[in-house]
């Protein structure tokens, strides 16, 4: 298990301010950034857009020697 691994273990079952408590001064801000990631909800839904795919990829099936291009410039603005 790496360190971070470990960090993000600890903060999960003992909570910031006790694991921060449990690892050496050197690996407190390291706790600190874990204890941040995981309490940022809005990384946790994970959910990629569907429309990329219809805009960026081939509608139907190209010819095995036929090179597919992208001729559609999208834009997310």
């Amino acid at each position: 298990m790496a360190i971070g691994d470990n960090i993000h273990h600890l903060v999960l079952l003992h909570g910031r301010e006790a694991a921060s408590r449990m690892v050496e001064p050197e690996r407190r801000p390291l706790v600190d950034i874990a204890a941040e990631v995981l309490a940022d909800e809005s990384r946790s839904i994970g959910i990629s857009y569907t429309g990329f795919c219809l805009t960026s990829l081939p509608h139907k099936r190209l010819a095995d020697d036929a090179p597919w291009e992208n001729t559609v410039t999208a834009s997310l603005s």
